[in-house]
């Protein structure tokens, strides 16, 4: 029988691309392309190869998240909020996006209203998901999710 991935070869070329391709497929699974036909029927901004997720919460409504930047996406979230979901849940980095996946997906949602943040209309969601409560602040009228981060339940 041979090694496979394990056995010292986990440098070669091989199973770099092999892990490559695993987390190629584990990020496309996030991304619905029925969603994603929607999103472009209805014109919705987005660019498809920064995609991290799409879905609908329980009202609906798509909810996405790209890679972003520093101000806004999965790349805000990781660098200022990745503590507070590890602190709070025990949630690692690059577990982010799936956690974040089911919050939307199959959390409840406690409030949702309409902010007005740098003269921009935003939409900030609190999900309830296993009896914690996340919050989803800056949800653009899209539903592009601008932050996330865990909030104390009152």
């Amino acid at each position: 029988m041979g090694a496979g991935y394990h056995g010292g070869f986990g440098s070669t070329k091989g199973a770099k691309s092999h892990q490559k391709a695993v987390e190629e497929k584990q990020k496309n699974s996030l991304i619905d392309p029925k969603i994603v036909s929607e999103m472009e029927r209805n014109n919705i901004k987005f660019t498809r190869t920064n995609l991290v997720f799409t879905t609908k919460d329980k009202t609906g409504q798509i909810i996405f998240l790209e890679i972003g930047k520093d101000d806004a996406g999965l790349k805000h979230i990781q660098q200022r909020h990745t503590r507070e979901f590890f602190e709070a849940f025990s949630v690692k980095k690059e577990d982010i996006p799936h956690f974040l996946y089911k919050v939307v997906r199959e959390g409840n949602i406690v409030d949702n209203h309409i902010e007005i943040r740098n003269g921009r209309q935003t939409i900030t969601k609190v999900y309830d998901y296993q009896g914690n409560y996340y919050i989803l602040t800056g949800v653009g009228t899209n539903g592009f999710i601008v932050t996330a981060r865990p909030a104390k339940k009152e």
